[in-house]
């Protein structure tokens, strides 16, 4: 009984964490702090839980490229890391300026710098990971995001790169608003004119804000991802593709397959108990709609159509002269 009693206060707990999660995601478009909460919560143990075992330190150094409001960096800066946290402010001019007081708000300690997107104030060799999170499928130009990246990164660090994939279902960043899957692939014209007769769902994240998120899309997929690494000095270590079944309809998939790897029927009860409650009518549909649609992701020519996103882990090969392969890439060529 006293295991039993554990295990579902256990996943009482759990629930009220992914419930708190679920309530901000759907809040984030409100306002600046709204969303920095969004990415401080989705983000505030991956220290202890990722990147401590992934480095050996208990205070590893980390640049976040493309930070935003900052609510990742702060939330890597307030479990231990040593964080710096770079943007451009393109769609944002104010940006830093608010991630600078959310920081000072949650006590955490942060460099925020204002960059080009290459040519970083840092030497090389500076960080231990390296962080691009939702940020290369809008680099105008992600070559030479990555060579940056790689530059700063020292001798056997990792760099840790999510992204959507642009021809998945909802790979246009428009979902706040147009919940149709692919409907970013129609002509763009048509595309802008279907998100501004939409209503502004809050002060931060409106129909312009997606316009402009939609229009900084450089078309990643992932064979050109694996493309643009070719040439750098990084080992793929893992790389996971993900489906985008709805937020509640991922969390209700990871809830349920940690319960039947631990063979824990209560935990995966409770996640059914709660999906109810989790679900929208739209969010029910729309998951009902893909679900079957996971088999496909296996399918090589059909792949890119039905990923939701890559994440991937790379570590940065330990050479001779760490800056001697990304200097040949750049130097001009002789005919």
């Amino acid at each position: 009984m006293i295991g039993g009693g554990a295990s579902m206060a256990g996943g009482e707990a759990a629930g009220n964490r992914e419930r708190r999660w679920l309530d901000l995601q759907r809040q984030r478009h409100h306002s600046r702090r709204d969303f920095a909460e969004y990415q401080f919560h989705s983000a505030r143990s991956r220290v202890r839980d990722e990147l401590v075992p992934l480095t050996g330190k208990d205070r590893p150094r980390l640049l976040d490229v493309g930070c935003g409001l900052g609510g990742l960096a702060v939330a890597y800066a307030a479990g231990g890391a040593v964080v710096t946290a770079v943007d451009t402010q393109l769609y944002d001019a104010d940006s830093l300026e608010f991630a600078r007081s959310f920081a000072a708000a949650k006590g955490a300690e942060v460099e925020f710098l204002g960059v080009a997107e290459t040519d970083w104030p840092m030497p090389d060799a500076s960080f231990d990971v390296v962080l691009l999170d939702s940020v290369i499928e809008h680099a105008p130009d992600p070559r030479r995001l990555l060579r940056e990246s790689t530059r700063v990164l020292g001798p056997g660090g990792w760099m840790l790169i999510s992204f959507p994939v642009f021809y998945g279902p909802f790979g246009g960043h428009i979902d706040d608003y147009i919940r149709i899957p692919w409907w970013h692939l129609l002509p763009k014209p048509l595309v802008r004119a279907s998100l501004r007769r939409r209503r502004p769902r809050g002060g931060y994240v409106t129909p312009e804000f997606s316009i402009g998120m939609f229009d900084s899309l450089n078309r990643m997929t992932l064979r050109r991802f694996h493309e643009l690494l070719a040439p750098l000095p990084l080992e793929l270590v893992t790389l996971r593709r993900a489906a985008f079944l709805t937020t509640p309809g991922n969390q209700l998939v990871h809830d349920l397959r940690t319960a039947l790897a631990r063979s824990d029927r209560r935990a995966a009860w409770a996640a059914l108990r709660r999906a109810p409650r989790d679900f929208s009518f739209v969010d029910a549909c729309l998951f009902l709609l893909l679900l079957p649609t996971l088999p496909l992701m296996r399918v090589p020519l059909l792949r890119e159509l039905f990923l939701g996103g890559v994440r991937a882990k790379l570590r940065k090969v330990e050479i001779a002269d760490p800056g001697a392969g990304l200097r040949a890439q750049t130097a001009p060529q002789r005919k």
